[in-house]
């Protein structure tokens, strides 16, 4: 198919306006679609001032290949809908084969609406996507992405009724190669890969087809988007690509995904590479059926022979097992884990219980690890324990109090295996605080005499958000609802402690502290590794720091960061690297924490007032307000008690700064 026929392609979307966050949320799966020029979709949202819109939709419907419906209630009730937009589109579909793909979205009576009942829908109506489970939902997309494709792609689906994609030893596969950017020793599998794969008709992706650029946002959801709607994943392990964050952050993605919906699959080549993976990639990737490993030329024949039957395997591999908690953690039985004096407190509050218990640190300071075994040990004590990490909730989950709060309930309900979900219990009249409250108090505490442990993960996610007061005093009315009446209801709140993790500090962003829970219960305040503590780490990694002298050299350039340290150990522990060879690594651009120190700067770079700051500061200026001192603090790039007293948060931080910056 020539590009000039793809762009042919296009998808018209016909919805009720009181549906638009998931026809946003349509758009997202359908972008690698469109980014591709497979797809060209269209929906009212294109129309401009001055457009006469009955033409223009009238000209979409004409050149239209496929027709999504979003059907609800709503859509069913549009007089626009159903004078405008259907006629033409099942004209369309009577005259040329138009292929109309519906999605139930809530309860309606769509089986019994003539002319549209004879279409089979994506989904169940019986069971519409507002009665799914969030990976349910998540599915329905990608299986709607793929049957888009499919219908494109073939000719003989034209003036046919619409059949759902099926498997076979002779489907075409979406497949995604994971690498660590501009890696040579990854190039010639890659390459390999990429030619044989396509060669069968598979459409291959290779994240250095995209352009990270500037923007990071842009990069990461582009990333998502081809994982989300992968069949397999390909991750390349090198010696140098199993130490990259963002590798481990992309395989990471795809693992979420195959827990949802039993795919992607994946499968990992090994490029000359034999050792342990690091943790953070074991806890995923050693428990898989499939490794390949490759170690020069010769094993090209034999990976392209071994691997791909593998991706069509007539017994399909299971998803990876399950991990604790998300990216950040390390796995419970990680021993680099370091227990700090803040470990016995943070558990102590929650075996009291608590109402609440703040979890404060910079980036990689180990906050996630620290609920993990928070919320371990209360499952031993018997307690019922929930996760919730803000940062997997997407935009559109963060657009408004109610979306919010809907998320917040079904991954409450998911992690706690309860049968009924906030939306079946909504009710539309009462305001959002009110509908929450009453879900958590009489479906989820009500649910059992058992203490409920709730961990919330990077709740710094909030602090942007219009909503964030009435989200921060509703936790707060949850911790003095414990001393108020009716005593039933005090008795309930006794059930539950939260357990809040954040970096930023949140006096910055909530006026009325009073309405605040960062100012009640316990406040835990996580500190960078003492050199007594790297001492013991040391040793956990039989000692490549062989003396004092070494020891104190290796802290100095680190600073008792604890992604640092651990990472550092790790690399001359496994590499056989000497001290002097580590700190040569560790400065250069491209060496061990070349991935960690870009990021950092990307950070900056993103706020010409805090990079401004951090040019001062490298200068020996003190910091000029309290706000960017708390800022540059919580995002773990400088340390200090004060702005007067601010310094970068290590040598290695400060090295790197001043170079990039051209700072002497």
């Amino acid at each position: 198919m020539s590009h000039e026929q793809r762009q042919a392609n296009k998808i018209f979307i016909s919805y009720s306006h009181r549906n638009r966050d998931t026809l946003e949320r349509l758009r997202v799966f359908l972008k690698p679609l469109e980014r591709d020029d497979l797809i060209d979709p269209w929906d009212d949202t294109r129309l401009k001032t001055g457009q006469l819109w009955k033409d223009e939709i009238k000209n979409a419907l004409a050149t239209a290949k496929v027709a999504v419906l979003l059907v609800s209630a709503d859509f069913l009730a549009s007089d626009f809908i159903a004078t405008e937009e259907l006629p033409p589109l099942l004209a369309a579909e009577r005259a040329r084969g138009l292929i109309i793909m519906p999605v139930i979205l809530g309860p309606c009576r769509y089986t019994e609406t003539p002319g549209l009942a004879q279409f089979k829908s994506v989904n169940d109506p019986a069971r519409p996507i507002s009665k799914m489970r969030i990976p349910d939902r998540e599915a329905i997309w990608v299986k709607l992405a793929k049957d888009i494709e499919e219908a494109i792609g073939r000719e003989e689906a034209i003036g046919r009724p619409w059949v759902s994609r099926t498997d076979s030893a002779t489907t075409p596969l979406r497949v995604v190669i994971l690498d660590r950017r501009n890696l040579p020793t990854d190039e010639p599998p890659l390459r390999r890969l990429e030619a044989e794969l396509s060669g069968r008709g598979h459409q291959v992706f290779a994240d250095r087809a995209l352009k990270v650029g500037a923007d990071l946002t842009r990069w990461a959801e582009e990333i998502k988007a081809r994982v989300r709607q992968a069949d397999v994943v390909i991750p390349l392990l090198s010696a140098d690509s199993v130490q990259s964050e963002m590798l481990t952050w992309e395989i990471h993605q795809a693992y979420d995904e195959a827990r949802q919906r039993g795919l992607p699959r994946l499968l990992p080549v090994r490029v000359n590479y034999a050792k342990p993976l690091p943790q953070e990639l074991g806890a995923i990737l050693d428990r898989l059926q499939y490794h390949f490993l490759w170690i020069g030329p010769q094993d090209d024949e034999r990976l392209v022979a071994e691997l791909i039957p593998v991706l069509h395997g007539t017994k399909p591999m299971k998803p990876p097992p399950p991990i604790a908690f998300p990216v950040g953690g390390l796995p419970l039985n990680a021993q680099s884990y370091v227990q700090r004096r803040s470990d016995p407190i943070f558990h102590a509050a929650i075996a009291r219980p608590d109402s609440i218990v703040l979890v404060r640190g910079a980036r990689q300071m180990g906050k996630t690890s620290l609920l993990a075994r928070g919320l371990q040990r209360a499952e031993e004590d018997g307690a019922r324990v929930a996760f919730t990490d803000f940062q997997r909730l997407n935009q559109s989950e963060l657009e408004s109090l109610e979306a919010f709060y809907k998320a917040l309930g079904a991954g409450l309900a998911e992690s706690l295996e309860l049968d009924v979900l906030l939306e079946e219990v909504w009710k539309p009249a009462l305001p959002p605080n009110t509908n929450f409250q009453a879900y958590v108090r009489d479906r989820v505490l009500a649910a059992s005499d058992t203490p409920l442990v709730w961990a919330l993960d990077e709740v710094d996610r909030l602090f942007t958000c219009p909503f964030r007061t009435e989200v921060f005093s509703l936790f707060r009315s949850w911790h003095n609802a414990r001393t108020m009446p009716p005593a039933k209801f005090a008795d309930l709140w006794k059930r539950q402690t939260l357990c809040i993790a954040y970096a930023t500090e949140a006096h910055l962003f909530i006026n009325n502290l009073d309405q605040s829970p960062f100012n009640v219960g316990t406040t835990i305040t996580l500190e960078d590794f003492t050199l007594e503590q790297v001492a013991d780490l040391n040793v956990r990694y039989h000692s490549p720091l062989r003396n004092d002298v070494e020891l104190r050299a290796f802290y100095d350039l680190v600073g008792g960061h604890p992604y640092l340290v651990n990472r550092g150990l790790f690399e001359m522990a496994e590499h056989g690297l000497d001290p002097a060879a580590f700190r040569a690594q560790a400065e250069r651009e491209q060496g061990l924490f070349g991935d960690h120190l870009r990021r950092m700067l990307v950070l900056l770079a993103q706020d010409p007032e805090l990079l401004k700051e951090a040019r001062g500061i490298l200068g020996g200026e003190p910091c000029s307000s309290f706000q960017n001192f708390y800022r540059l603090r919580a995002a773990g790039v400088m340390a200090g008690e004060s702005p007067q007293e601010v310094r970068p948060r290590c040598p290695l931080y400060a090295a790197y700064l001043r170079k990039q910056l051209g700072i002497k």
